[in-house]
């Protein structure tokens, strides 16, 4: 069954051939909400000439996230909260590494400070 508009016919939904392809969700009528979820799988019986059913497709309503959908929206979330704390992590270093320039710029004043004391009081070894 192949069509190549984007709106499937009507009558579609109620053919039989139709339901016995693809299973539809309990409590969900076959609408034009729905979409294939899964595709039918057949096995040659007569290679090229008969097919049996091996397992049915799968139609399910349009809004529904299918699980690889599902899974790729976990790990999109998983990926938001890694960069966030990535994030908020460069910021901490970057605060600390700032503070620790701070002390060592006063740590450098002092030294030059006693540097200087040191040498104005220091006898002079010429005299």
């Amino acid at each position: 069954m192949v069509w190549i508009t984007a709106d499937s016919p009507s009558w579609i939904w109620g053919s039989e051939t139709f339901q016995q392809l693809f299973s539809v969700p309990s409590g969900v009528e076959a609408s034009p909400d729905l979409v294939v979820q899964s595709l039918p799988v057949f096995n040659p019986v007569v290679r090229g000439t008969t097919w049996s059913l091996f397992r049915r497709g799968e139609m399910v309503p349009r809004h529904r996230l299918s699980p690889e959908n599902e899974q790729q929206g976990m790990l999109l979330r998983r990926i938001e909260t890694l960069e966030r704390r990535l994030s908020q992590q460069m910021i901490r270093q970057d605060t600390e590494i700032n503070e620790l320039k701070t002390q060592l710029h006063i740590q450098q004043n002092v030294l030059d400070r006693l540097l200087r004391i040191t040498e104005t009081r220091q006898p002079d070894s010429s005299g």
